[in-house]
């Protein structure tokens, strides 16, 4: 089955990555520079599942622990999801681009608490529609960081910008509004789907490193990295050939994610194992390369001829410059990206001469100055590819806004205290434990014997909270264990709720009694 490939663009730090990693369930911070400064710097991808029930109408995504066969397998339709996060900072930008050279459709993430769109969300809704990408959804993020009031102005901003697309208020964080977001995801994955494939059969390579440890005879041989623009036939053991170059080579293996695949399929992203030198694949050498079975079935040229369009204001509101003769730019077409030079102009078209040759993989053409600001753009054929205007989605604002803020109201109340861990030796100290066991109602002894029993290690109560002897536990996988205590031990069957009481039942066992809905589940 053929992957919808799902891009979330949008200023820094406005919740595209934890967004994800709701959907999904994965985290696309992987790199150790990412995961220290907290944004993202290379393209992360997230394959999901997005099932929608056709009898009660329940929509799931692989990132939930619901039960999906809620009715029948027979009665469910389903598609399959690739996420490409992209980086909101300006000094990123191109990266952003090349992930969008991918995109069948997007997601713009905003954060609520602007007065106005933010300028790196403004320029990837510019980079959006050059590239002809017109199905996306809106989402106004963080909303349980604003009033109501706060929230209703912003989404008339948004409203006022942007009248053709669907405007949702969300929280990511907290889980707030995903019901009608995932409904109207669906819908926009489903409708992409179903439109013809590009005719470009090849795959775009993003990604590329060498796996010989330093010293070895190289032959493991590199890994490339990157996404099938096209239904094709793709197989471990093809004769396939990097282009531009001719580099002929063989595919030796197929992973998706940690799963080992025979073929490959249109869009997710896939590493592919190849008989070429670590020297060659090292470093993202081959980004903006293609991977085919014939090369002569795409173009790679030295120059090109484009009529180009160029912008009247950079976004910082400073008047662009005319297009000078011998002028240079960065020209980006799909996922290369190369240095040009404006040789000459004939009637309206410019030639620009390559640094270097590139393979010639879509319609559209982006030039930015050297120091990385957004100047012109072109299309290769002067036809711009036209797509069919998504409507708005209805709801009542104001009705809607106060259930999701009730939402963010008891969310809050049910909020746990992240865990404080504390190095002491060899040990380790849980030192806010007494103010978790109290937000939950449970007692210290029951808390300490599972964590006890999940670490299979050795642990006891002291003054200071709970030690923990002879580990090397971090915060991210301590909080996975106590939100699986919660889930086990607290929460309600029914509503989820964490206002419950632990006692025994007649069979002597335990059970949870909650005190909002009133339902009861036993432990085992």
């Amino acid at each position: 089955m053929d992957y919808i490939n799902v891009g979330l663009v949008g200023h820094v730090a406005n919740g595209k990555t934890t967004l994800v990693q709701r959907l999904s369930g994965v985290n696309t911070k992987k790199n150790s520079q990412e995961i220290k400064s907290g944004k993202t710097i290379k393209l992360g991808y997230a394959n999901c599942i997005i099932w929608h029930c056709l009898i009660c109408d329940a929509i799931y995504t692989t990132g939930q622990t619901e039960n999906i066969n809620c009715c029948s397998n027979s009665n469910i339709e389903k598609f399959k999801i690739s996420f490409i996060d992209a980086p909101g900072h300006h000094s990123y930008v191109h990266t952003m681009i090349k992930g969008t050279s991918v995109m069948d459709c997007a997601i713009v993430m905003s954060d609520v608490r602007a007065k106005e769109i933010q300028p790196q969300t403004m320029e990837h809704l510019l980079i959006l529609d050059i590239l002809g990408i017109k199905d996306m959804i809106v989402l106004q993020n963080k909303i349980d960081l604003v009033s109501l009031e706060e929230c209703k102005s912003n989404y008339e901003m948004l409203k006022e910008k942007l009248p053709n697309c669907p405007i949702l208020p969300i929280s990511a964080q907290m889980g707030i509004g995903m019901e009608m977001f995932k409904r109207k995801l669906f819908e926009m994955v489903k409708y992409a789907g179903n439109k013809p494939n590009m005719n470009f059969n090849v795959l775009s390579i993003i990604r590329s490193f060498d796996i010989n440890k330093p010293g070895s005879d190289g032959s493991l041989g590199g890994v490339i990295g990157g996404t099938c623009l096209a239904s094709n036939d793709f197989r471990v053991g093809d004769s396939v050939y990097i282009l531009p170059g001719k580099v002929q080579t063989v595919i030796k293996s197929i992973h998706s994610e940690s799963l080992e695949c025979k073929e490959m399929y249109r869009g997710g992203l896939y590493g592919i194992g190849t008989d070429l030198k670590g020297e060659m694949t090292k470093a993202d050498n081959l980004v903006g390369y293609v991977m085919v079975k014939n090369p002569e079935s795409v173009q790679v040229a030295n120059s090109i001829k484009i009529n180009l369009c160029r912008l009247q204001k950079f976004l910082d509101n400073t008047p662009t410059p005319k297009i000078e003769m011998g002028g240079t730019y960065q020209v980006m077409i799909g996922n290369a990206v190369v240095k040009g030079i404006v040789s000459e102009k004939i009637d309206k078209l410019y030639n620009i001469l390559f640094a270097h040759p590139i393979c010639i993989v879509g319609n559209t053409c982006i030039l930015y100055t050297m120091d990385s600001k957004l100047y012109a753009y072109g299309y290769l054929n002067n036809v711009v590819e036209e797509k069919d205007e998504k409507h708005p989605t209805e709801f009542n604002l104001n009705d809607y806004l106060q259930t999701l803020f009730q939402q963010s109201v008891e969310r809050k109340k049910q909020s746990l205290p992240a865990p404080s861990l504390f190095r002491e030796n060899r040990n380790i100290v849980w030192t806010n434990m007494q103010i978790f066991c109290q937000s939950i109602k449970r007692e210290p002894e029951n808390v300490s014997s599972f964590v006890k029993e999940e670490l299979c290690i050795d642990a006891s109560l002291c003054r200071e909270g709970l030690r923990i002897f002879k580990s090397n536990i971090n915060t991210s996988k301590f909080q996975v264990i106590l939100r699986k205590y919660v889930k086990e031990n607290v929460s309600c069957g029914q509503c989820k709720s964490v206002d419950t009481i632990l006692r025994r039942n007649s069979a002597r066992g335990q059970e949870i009694v909650c005190n909002k809905c009133g339902s009861i589940k036993n432990i085992t």
